[in-house]
């Protein structure tokens, strides 16, 4: 009794402390039960802990849940399949897959004692190494996986398939269900004929009754399946039918007709083989049966081995013939003959030519048969051979020989299950281990019967197992034990039934196989920990689910169990868990060191049926995991406004809950937001909390406050257990300070919409005068107002201030006003509140309008734009009449003089509005409208025949989309009012921009209000044929931006719309523009000019660009010329193949020396990566640039990037706004080698790699990285474009431009010309990528200069006149005697006497037949002589040379560099001196002087014919042609696209030089 006492009183001592550690637990915890409650007590604003819980809810398994879930009971018993050996499913040949062959079932006595139990759960498998077929693990339906053919070639007549069991128990066991699945024949081949036709001769006398031929075909499938039956019918001629009969068993042929048919004479037959399937299927074939001379007859076997013989299958005597035929031609005098074995169509009839038929060496007149390949019974039994023998006379005779193919032993037995068997331990004899099964393909019994037996080389398998020697079942003669001996090898030998024929040793075919056949465990052992007691420690901001400690229990059952784990004891709250299967304890619940500090956890380990416990210690460690806590939820304080105490106003102070004593130190440190602009007025004690201020409070609005509130930090400072400082926590408190208001704000007249006063009216009172004073009513009202004493003296004597019986004040008139005189007036009134401050406000008056005035006629314009024809109804603008007064329109009525001329067209009676109806039609694309209208008055009797007319010209012009895509835009500092109604000022532009782009149309169809209607946004589109890019004109732009400045009259503020520019305005992160188009145009109204223009607005769109979805050939995606091919989801280009294309047709390269293209720029995204290869033939070059050019800058964005060899390396800038970043790499790359540059830049980092980053020396040769600039922007904010190969500005003007944008010149790019290749530039922002075509660009240098397509010789002439200086200097002096002869020679020939007027080198005004110009003169050979307009070239004085020699008494004015061109003044004056001048013709006629060939019946050969009008002479459309078209356009055009020094704005007519440059109506008019 005492061991029994003893034992219970130990089993009960740890839930005996756990009851003490608890209770112990629960009054320490007591002690903190007010610190707790006051925590609770606290602001919902200021949350009392901080830690990371990722689910605030957990929900943990309890014990018993835990227990229930893992229970695992013991595997007793093995499945058995029920009645395997009986199964004999059958499956249709060519059965879809998936059809159903057989179900299996297996039983599992476990689960007939706990149905509930894993270890009766059955899965079914198979285990079988082809994939025939395929079964449904839970209810065992085998199914097929594949399609069988039981014909040839496939054979597959039975198809064995091997299926296991298994249970989910501990260990897991199994059994093996072998099957075997016969496969039916279905009827799904026709017979097969043995040659493709029959051609037969017969004599003509040949007996009735004789056998003239045979037909024979043969069928692969089965039984009735292969039953042929043959029919003969003539389908030509029916009736010669009669001559034949035929077997319709067999297919012989006799003649059952005399022939009487002449010679030659063929029948056309056709023979029919049908098979006896249901439904049949048969074949037919072509047989002629040809008439052959009497005399002749057919050959004739005279000698055979009859009609069947028998050969073995393993026979391999291919020299000895198996068979031999004699015949004779029965043509007298000729004995030859001609044997030919026919191969069939099939491998019965020899089609794989098995036989081989060989004539006698020794008799002509005999043929050998012979073996010429093995026999396999297994493939085919049976062979059918047709021997032909033919004689000159072509006739036939044939034999056929069957030859029955006999069966041998010459398969060996094959095992198809190699799986390994197992057993229970402790199981009784005659339990079934495994079934084995092999398969002997011999097709004959007993050949291919299979039987097994053990191999007695170990006898003590012998007596330890069995196996039925039929079935392959092997079972247990012995109970085993898995503690001796875990698993056995046993050899099983499958043999068939009968002597080999492989082997001739009298024996069968043997083949043995080892078989591994393990014992498995029970579970017959309690788990065990290796420790009882374990620690762990873990910190009390631990996150929910992290790892505590791990324990691990033992077991020597290693399979037959599966250990699980669960808390049983000491989880106060659930505050951990475990995982059931590993043992791991974890965090379940949030920890708190100042609740609980320490746990004991009871662990048990259970494996099904045993158990055993261990006991777990965790220690909390402590933490800083609780803010700071004030001791006041808010602090206040009251002072008066405006003044700054010497001392602090406050105190506020605040403890560490982490810090358990009070008395402690709390190292805490307080501070203000220096972020808030109210805080800048303290000052806070870091160490003590003393508040003071330090700037005034001001109580007053609009920037002071009456409560000034704020919140003051504490952040606190904590060293935990380990001694190293944890992150510090922060918390915060409002503090409110209240102020006493101070007179310190003078009152100001409170009335933003003023006062109205209609003209004509007579003097009175307009109306009360309100005030507010932002200081408190102590300090306010009441209010006395007064005219102010400096108010103009005109004022004084038209208005007066006068107070009120009621004590308001009021403004009164003294006069009548005239609104027509004068519209507003602004009056100064004085305002004095009760403590004596005083101010002065202006009081807005505005003078009423009043219908006194008549209207007039008016005329105004309207122009608009109609978007792809699709704008809807849109109000265009107002009928104008010209009237001075302006608020008469509802006394105003409108109407259309003719309203049925503009059906498209609707007009508002009452406010006079022009409205353009949806689908306007166009005759041609700018159609004008001129309407007239009547307006009526009724106030001024302007009605009927009085009423006044109005007339408005409006002019819609439809434009296209690609217009407005390809458009370029400018951000004006004008309201859009003004710039139309102004100096024309969208005309003006108009004309400006194509006489810049030297383009046939420009059209600025957009003219938007921006910054809320301060600024205006214009789009502008130009082409000759194609349409220009943006970049080409935002360029050219941007070059002429001073005199287009200058010649508006208004500010650019922005070239190329960017609203992504201002970092963090429209969005925080990345930022990339969209052009929106939307059909309702956008109208602006002046009273005589009214612009309807299209919505095209640039929006921010935040994030990096998305992947442009373009899946169809309808945005014409194919460049170059390329066809575009539609697929099912996508489209693909064919491009010419002459170049170098991208998928769209891109060029993908270009040439550069020293010239530079421009391309579509970059967006503000986060994450920016470029690629390209290169070749330089030049040690320094600019390879890319974006960023601003000097007139392009836009206010407060520095931003570029830049990448440039320098000194043959690879040099690196960017500036994202704030300093600008440069990086190098050391490798050497001009080299004229190709190398692969791959460049990146993010808000974060940047990177360069060359080549791949293949280095062979350093890796600083060739990769860079490091992190993004410096400062607080992030992005690139550029609306340039991409510049490659240098820049359109000129390198010169770098140093202006680092200038403007106040940069070191040092921190940008030299700005050299590239010379050299790039192809296959390719930029990827966000998941958006573009292959640039470097073969199209936007705009270019000159083809001096740049090159489409990779040509390094044409980079390389750069590089050649960089020559000796040996050689430059006998090139300079060649060139200086040169020009000293041509000096000489042009002085001599200047002194030499003229002898005639007719001169034409000093003439270049001479009549027309002197030009060079085909056609010249036809029609004024000799009755015209313009010599009396000739001017000298060169002579003196410049006056007109006379017969004499002599020059008229009034010489020419000379030119001065000032003046400007005057054609009219030059033909007067010269008319003027000839007319004195005896010897001059006297006619005056210029038909001939403007036109060339004029009367002349043979027409004129000019190339470039005198047009009707300047626009036939326009050939800006050359420039769109590309850089081949570059001199020609030159030429014609109105300006060269090669660059030059002249002055912004030189080409255009309204321009004036500056005085040092000669104007361009200096040059000669000669």
């Amino acid at each position: 009794a005492g061991v029994g006492v003893g034992r219970g009183f130990l089993h009960s001592l740890p839930s005996l402390l756990l009851i003490l550690l608890t209770v112990s637990s629960q009054s320490r915890h007591g002690r903190h039960t007010k610190r707790e409650q006051h925590r609770k007590s606290q602001s919902s604003s200021v949350p009392g802990r901080w830690r990371r819980e990722p689910n605030p809810n957990p929900v943990a398994l309890t014990e018993q849940d835990a227990a229930n879930q893992n229970y695992h009971r013991e595997n007793k018993f093995k499945p058995e399949f029920l009645d395997c050996s009986k199964l004999n499913p059958v499956v249709e040949e060519e059965a879809e897959r998936g059809a159903a062959v057989v179900q299996v079932k297996a039983r599992d006595k476990d689960a007939d004692e706990d149905p509930d139990s894993p270890a009766g759960k059955i899965e079914y498998s198979i285990v079988s190494t082809n994939k025939n077929f395929k079964i449904n693990a839970e209810t065992g339906w085998l199914s097929t996986n594949t399609m069988f053919n039981r014909d040839e070639p496939d054979r597959d007549k039975k198809v064995q398939v091997t299926v296991k069991a298994s249970d989910h128990g501990r260990p897991t066991l199994e059994d093996i269900c072998i099957i075997f699945v016969k496969i039916k024949d279905i009827n799904d081949n026709p017979p097969i004929f043995d040659r493709a036709n029959y051609d037969v001769p017969v004599a003509q006398d040949t007996d009735v009754g004789s056998q003239i031929m045979r037909v024979s075909a043969t069928d692969v499938d089965e039984g009735d399946n292969q039953k042929i039956t043959y029919e003969l019918r003539a389908e030509k001629y029916p009736a010669d039918i009669e001559y034949f009969r035929w077997d319709e068993k067999t297919g012989e042929v006799w003649l059952s007709k005399k022939l009487d048919k002449p010679v030659s004479s063929v029948f056309v037959l056709k023979a029919t083989a049908r098979d006896g399937g249901i439904p049949p299927k048969s074949s037919e074939i072509d047989v002629t049966v040809e008439v052959k001379e009497s005399s002749n007859k057919p050959p004739v076997f005279r000698q055979g081995p009859g009609a069947e013989i028998e050969l073995s299958e393993g026979m391999v005597d291919y020299s000895n013939p198996i068979a031999t035929y004699t015949a004779d031609s029965q043509i007298p005098g000729d004995s030859l003959v001609y044997f030919e074995l026919v191969n069939g169509r099939t491998e019965q009839t020899n089609k794989a030519a098995t036989f081989r038929a060989v004539p006698d060496p020794e008799n002509q007149n005999q043929v050998n048969i012979y073996l010429a390949k093995p026999l396999e019974f297994e493939k085919v039994n049976s062979y059918t051979l047709t021997l032909q023998v033919r004689n000159n006379p072509d006739l036939v005779a044939e034999a056929q020989l069957n030859i029955k193919v006999k069966d041998e032993n010459n398969q060996s037995p094959v095992f198809n299950n190699i799986e390994s068997g197992s057993v229970l331990e402790h199981e009784r004899a005659g339990t079934v281990v495994m079934q084995v099964s092999a398969n002997d393909w011999d097709g004959t019994y007993p050949y291919n019967r299979v039987t097994y037996k053990i191999d007695e080389k170990d006898p003590s398998l012998l007596e330890k197992f069995h196996i039925n020697p039929d079935t392959g079942t092997i079972t247990t003669n012995v109970e085993f034990d898995r503690e001796v001996k875990e698993y056995y090898a046993l050899t099983v030998i499958a043999e068939d039934g009968a002597p080999s024929s492989l082997l001739k040793n009298g024996k069968p075919n043997q083949t043995p196989n080892k078989f591994r056949i393990v014992i498995k465990d029970k579970n017959d052992n309690p788990p065990y920990f290796p420790q009882q007691d374990y620690t762990a420690e873990v910190p009390e901001d631990a996150d929910i689910g992290s790892k505590v400690i791990e324990v691990k229990a033992e077991d020597l059952d290693t399979e037959a169990s599966v250990t699980t784990y669960s808390i049983k004891g000491g989880n106060l709250g659930l505050t951990f868990k475990i995982e059931p299967q590993t043992g791991f304890i974890r965090v379940n619940k949030p920890l708190d060191y100042e609740n609980i500090n320490e746990y004991t956890l009871i662990v048990t380990a259970l494996d099904g049926q045993y158990s055993n416990d261990t006991t777990v210690h965790i220690k909390i460690q402590n933490r800083n995991d609780m803010k700071p806590e004030f001791l006041q939820d808010i602090y206040e304080s009251e002072l008066k406004e405006e003044e700054i105490p010497t001392y602090p106003i406050l105190q506020v102070t605040a403890n560490d809950p982490d810090v358990r004593e009070r008395n402690s130190a709390q190292n805490i440190t307080y501070f203000l937001d220096k972020t808030n602009d109210i805080s800048s007025h303290f000052a806070i004690d870091p160490d003590t909390g003393a508040l003071r201020i330090i700037k005034p409070l001001d109580r007053d609005r609009p920037n002071g406050y009456p409560v000034w509130s704020m919140y003051v930090y504490a952040k606190d400072s904590f060293i935990d257990e380990t001694g190293e400082r944890g992150p510090s926590l922060e918390n915060f408190v409002e503090v409110k300070i209240t102020l006493e208001d101070i007179n310190d704000n003078a009152p100001f007249l409170d009335m933003p919409d003023g006062l109205v006063w209609y003209e004509n009216e007579a003097p009175g009172r307009v109306g009360e005068l309100i005030a507010e004073d932002y200081d408190t009513v102590d300090n306010g009202p009441p209010y006395v107002f007064t005219l102010d004493k400096d108010a103009p003296k005109d004022y004084k004597n038209k208005f007066a201030v006068k107070k009120g019986p009621n004590g308001k004040y009021y403004l009164e008139t003294l006069g009548v006003f005239d609104r027509e005189e004068k519209k507003v007036y602004q009056i100064p009134v004085r305002i004095e509140d009760n403590k004596g401050m005083a101010a002065t406000s202006i009081l807005t008056l505005v003078i009423g309008d009043k219908n006194d005035n008549p209207m007039k006629p008016g005329a105004s314009s309207i122009f608009v734009y109609n978007y792809e024809g699709r704008a809807p109804n849109t109000e265009i603008g107002r009928v104008y009449v010209r009237d001075p007064d302006d608020w008469d329109l509802p006394d105003k009525t409108f109407r259309f003089k003719e309203a049925r001329r503009f059906p498209y067209f609707d007009l508002n009676k009452d406010t006079g509005m022009i409205t353009m109806k949806r689908g306007i039609k166009l005759k041609q694309d700018v159609e004008e409208f001129f309407m007239e209208f009547v307006v009526e008055d009724p106030v001024h009797q302007q009605v009927g025949a009085q009423a006044v007319t109005a007339n408005v010209t409006v002019t819609v012009q439809k434009i296209p989309q690609e217009a407005v895509v390809k458009s370029g835009s400018i951000r004006l500092d004008v309201p859009p009012e003004k710039f139309i109604s102004e100096a024309g000022g969208r005309e003006k532009l108009t004309n400006l921009l194509q006489a810049y782009l030297n383009a046939t149309y420009v059209d600025v169809f957009t003219v938007l209000p921006s910054n809320n209607g301060r600024t205006t946004d214009v789009r502008f589109a130009a082409h000759g044929s194609p349409y220009f890019p943006p970049e080409k004109m935002e360029v050219n732009v941007a070059r002429r931006k001073t005199d287009l400045e200058r010649q508006l009259g208004v500010s650019i503020l922005m070239i190329h719309i960017d609203e992504c520019m201002y970092e963090g305005v429209e969005c925080e992160g990345s930022c990339y523009n969209e052009l929106e188009i939307d059909n309702q145009p956008t109208l602006v109204m002046t009273n005589t000019t009214s612009f309807v223009g299209v919505t095209a607005r640039v929006q921010p769109t935040c994030g990096c660009p998305a992947k442009q979805g373009i899946s169809s050939c309808d945005s014409s995606p194919c460049l170059n010329g390329g066809t575009c091919q539609e697929s099912l989801t996508s489209y693909k280009c064919v491009c010419p193949d002459s170049v170098q294309f991208g998928p769209n047709c891109e060029k993908l390269a270009a040439s550069f020396r020293k010239g530079w293209t421009t391309h579509k720029g970059f967006e503000s995204c986060e994450n920016t990566s470029l690629s390209f290869v290169f070749t330089s033939k030049k040690s320094d070059g600019l390879l890319l640039y974006q960023g601003p050019s000097p007139n392009t800058i836009v206010e407060n964005v520095t931003d570029f990037f830049a990448l440039e060899l320098q000194e043959g390396r690879l040099k690196y800038f960017l500036n994202f706004g704030d300093e600008t970043w440069i990086g190098e790499l050391e490798k050497n790359v001009a080299d004229d080698r190709e190398h692969l540059v791959n460049l990146r830049w993010s808000n974060e980092s940047v990177s360069l790699i060359i080549d791949g980053g293949a280095c062979s020396n350093d890796i600083k040769h060739c990769q860079l990285q490091a992190s993004r600039p410096g400062g607080n922007s992030q992005f690139l904010n550029s609306n340039g474009p991409l510049q490659i190969g240098g820049l359109y500005f000129g390198e010169d003007r770098l140093r202006d431009l680092s200038a403007k944008l106040g940069l070191s010149r040092h921190k940008m790019p030299l700005g050299t010309g590239f010379a050299g290749c790039m192809k296959n530039l390719t930029v990827m922002q966000g998941s958006r990528t573009m292959l640039y075509s470097l073969g199209n660009p936007a705009d270019f240098s000159d083809d001096e200069s740049y090159k489409e397509g990779c040509d390094l010789e044409f980079a390389a002439a750069v590089v050649a006149l960089n020559m000796n200086m040996n050689f430059l200097i006998a090139i300079l002096v060649c060139l200086a005697v040169i020009l000293t002869a041509v000096i000489v020679m042009a002085l001599y020939r200047r002194r030499r006497t003229t002898f005639s007027d007719k001169d034409i080198d000093c003439d270049i005004r001479e009549n027309i037949i002197n030009y060079e110009d085909e056609g010249g003169g036809e029609g004024d050979q000799t009755g015209y002589d313009l010599s009396v307009l000739r001017m000298m070239a060169g002579c003196e004085n410049g006056g007109p040379v006379l017969p004499g020699g002599g020059l008229t008494e009034k010489p020419l004015p000379p030119v001065t560099p000032g003046d400007p061109p005057d054609i009219q003044t030059f033909l007067n004056s010269n008319k003027d001196r000839v007319d004195a001048d005896p010897e001059a013709n006297p006619y005056d006629d210029l038909r001939h002087y403007a036109y060339e060939g004029d009367g002349n019946s043979g027409g004129s050969l000019s190339s470039l014919n005198s047009g009707e009008d300047d626009a036939d002479l326009e050939f800006e459309y050359l420039h769109n042609f590309g850089p081949r078209f570059k001199k020609l356009a030159d030429m014609y055009g109105r300006e060269s696209d090669s660059e030059s020094d002249q002055e912004d704005g030189s080409d255009n007519p309204a321009f004036f030089p500056k005085p040092s440059m000669p104007p361009p109506g200096s040059e000669s008019w000669c």
